[in-house]
């Protein structure tokens, strides 16, 4: 089992977070007192607090014995801007920490009782992926070859060492409105040649990493000024639309930008065990064609 992110965490980036409540401690991770959560697991926090430079929590099942508990569910906080009509459905309520007021979108990771200590989960990753237990419960396939995912999803482009990225918009299904509140806001990513499941990303409609002294502080959203809303390269930003194929304009961000949070199950990095080259192209389409303007051509 392994849970890598990139492009943000608490250390050099790439980097890996735990997936046992051993490894957990080791790295500052500390279990909250919250009671267990079936739907998720048990709460840990890095440095035991919630902060919004570490907006995230991470769930483990309990430890049975001097057995670790496994990493089971994933939490991440957005302060400021989200998407308000989402609120009950994919974000929680309105919560407040010692820095303000945010909502929280969950994934988790394994299903059934994930608080049972008769019958403990088994290290590994699970082929299940849940966004917002217990709320919209939206199952996300784990194979491209899915029919719910051909029949839910628009497929996106294949970006190098992530993989195949796959949208749902909460009004058209299939047929993406481009207003930017409608993007469920996690996105799956899926192997080039075998069509398993790479990780996901948190999906946020604002500007969310904070600068300081000239360089990104990274507070676990991807280290960047964020993806533009624009469908260009040529004002200088990575463009969101770069993830997806064909047309794409999107319009309804807080601050013209998106940002994201990756999250892999694998290790898809160049060097690594299952590195993703999407057929030696950086962006690759089905079709052939890049959803962006300056790449209407065959990849």
């Amino acid at each position: 089992a392994m849970l890598q992110k990139i492009g943000g965490g608490v250390a050099d980036f790439p980097s890996l977070f735990p997936t046992t409540t051993a490894e957990a401690s080791d790295k500052g991770w500390m279990k909250t007192s919250e009671t267990c959560n079936p739907l998720l697991g048990e709460a840990w926090l890095l440095g035991g607090e919630l902060a919004i430079n570490s907006p995230a929590t991470m769930y483990f099942t309990p430890q049975v014995g001097g057995v670790s508990g496994v990493v089971s569910g994933i939490e991440v906080d957005y302060y400021g801007s989200m998407q308000e009509n989402l609120i009950g459905t994919y974000f929680s309520e309105e919560k407040t920490s010692s820095d303000g007021t945010y909502h929280s979108l969950a994934v988790a990771l394994r299903s059934d009782d994930l608080c049972d200590t008769a019958n403990p989960a088994t290290p590994g990753n699970a082929e299940h992926i849940a966004i917002s237990p217990g709320m919209a419960n939206q199952i996300v396939p784990t194979h491209q070859d899915s029919p719910k995912l051909q029949t839910d999803y628009k497929e996106g482009a294949c970006l190098m060492t992530m993989g195949y990225h796959w949208f749902q918009d909460v009004v058209g299904g299939t047929e993406l409105t481009y207003e930017a509140d409608n993007l469920v806001p996690v996105v799956p990513m899926y192997d080039s040649v075998d069509g398993t499941l790479n990780g996901i990303f948190f999906l946020a409609t604002n500007a969310k990493q904070t600068i300081g002294s000239g360089e990104y502080d990274g507070n676990f959203w991807d280290r960047s000024p964020g993806l533009s809303q624009a469908n260009t390269f040529l004002d200088g930003t990575n463009p969101f639309c770069a993830n997806l194929c064909g047309g794409c304009q999107f319009t309804g961000t807080e601050d013209g930008m998106f940002t994201t949070m990756h999250w892999m199950f694998k290790n898809t990095q160049q060097g690594g065990s299952d590195v993703e080259k999407c057929g030696g192209a950086y962006i690759a389409c089905g079709d052939g064609f890049s959803a962006m303007t300056e790449y209407r051509k065959p990849l």
